[in-house]
Formats: structure tokens, C-alpha cells, sequence
């Protein structure tokens, strides 16, 4: 990197920084023009983590939640913190949150956990899967055995899959630029979850 770029770099931080430091204190101004200036990457955040069957009033609410979430880190941001800069740390704070906001949407969206089995055939049918939902009395037993047993990639790539999306769509809501390592994701779930399955079952 040229001294140059380095020195507009280190200039950009510093207004930041001082931007920062007044939104805390207070002022509209200062907040007002760090979300002009970051309004690209809290947008495209949204439009990453908007799914297809999304409404209008969904979109609404995963912005309203990706402003609030900007506002935390404009709050909660370290301006000591050296390497990291403010708009990787929102970035970072956006995504995570917009994560757990469309698990909750999906969670809100089928109301009982889908089973392994039923969530395969749907999928195999074409059928809509939400239609194939255990019984109630297992809801929270399965969401807690799943959860547990598979990574935090593994849990948004399988909710967004047993929602309904076909493995591309899921490749695009989670940024995958090839599908087949969401494709690749599915075989190891399923494979964790007929474990898992099977264990509980030797248990009863």
C-alpha cells in the first residue's frame, strides 16, 4: 500500500473516530452521517440475509432490526481498538445479528420443528414442507437436539433449507458463492441427525 493510501486511510479513521465520539455525546449531525456513510453495507447486509418469502413488513422489520444494530456498535465500538476498523466490527455486528433475527422468523414461520425424515421426503416431493410438522410435544426437544449437534453454519444452512429453499437459494441467502459446499453442508447434517436420531431412539 502506497504512503498515500495509507495516509487517506489513517485520515478516514480519525474522522470516524471524532464522528463517533460526538453521535455518543449526543448529536443527531454526527449519527446522522455515519449512517450515510455506512448505509451501503447495513443495506447489503439486508439484501444478503432477505429471504425470497419475505414481506414487505418483514423487510421492514429485518432493517429496523439492522439500523438498531448499527446503533449498538456505534455505541459499544472499542476507539482504542487497534486493526479493527468501525465498519468491519458493524459488518461483523450486522451479520450476527441478522442471522438470529431470520432464524427467529423461520422459527415464528413453522411454529413446530420439522423432522429429519418428513423434512427429506418434502424436500425429495417438492412438497412444502412446512406442511409436515411433528407433533407439538417434541417441538422443543428437537430444536435443543439439533441446535446442540450442529455448528452454528450447519443450523442456518438447515433451517433455511428445510424452510423451503432449494440449495441454491440457500447458497445465495448465506453468500455461498458455490452451491456445493451447502450441498455439502445437507450431507453432514443429515448424517449428524440420523445419529442423533437413532441415539435418542436407543434411549427409549
Amino acid at each position: 500500500m502506497s504512503k498515500n493510501s495509507q495516509d487517506r486511510l489513517s485520515e478516514n479513521f480519525v474522522v470516524i473516530v471524532e464522528l463517533i465520539k460526538s453521535a455518543r455525546e449526543g448529536s443527531q449531525d454526527a449519527f446522522a452521517e455515519l449512517k450515510r456513510r455506512y448505509t451501503p453495507l447495513i443495506e447489503s447486509q439486508i439484501s444478503k440475509h432477505t429471504l425470497a418469502d419475505m414481506s414487505a413488513q418483514d423487510v421492514d422489520d429485518l432493517r429496523e432490526e439492522a439500523t438498531s444494530i448499527f446503533v449498538n456498535a456505534v455505541c459499544n465500538y472499542d476507539l482504542s481498538a487497534e486493526g479493527v476498523e468501525f465498519g468491519l466490527y458493524a459488518k461483523i455486528c450486522i451479520g450476527n445479528g441478522l442471522v438470529s433475527f431470520v432464524r427467529s422468523y423461520l422459527r415464528r414461520k413453522s411454529k413446530t420443528v420439522i423432522s429429519l425424515e418428513l423434512a427429506e421426503k418434502a424436500a425429495a416431493t417438492g412438497s412444502d414442507p412446512l406442511q409436515s410438522l411433528v407433533d407439538k410435544e417434541n417441538e422443543e426437544e428437537l430444536m435443543r437436539a439439533i441446535k446442540k449437534c450442529l455448528s452454528d453454519y450447519e443450523n442456518r444452512v438447515w433451517w433455511l433449507y428445510v424452510s423451503g429453499m432449494s440449495v441454491s437459494d440457500v447458497a445465495a441467502a448465506i453468500g455461498e458463492v458455490d452451491s456445493r459446499s451447502v450441498s455439502n453442508a445437507i450431507y453432514r447434517i443429515r448424517r449428524k441427525l440420523r445419529s442423533k436420531i437413532s441415539d435418542q431412539r436407543n434411549f427409549e
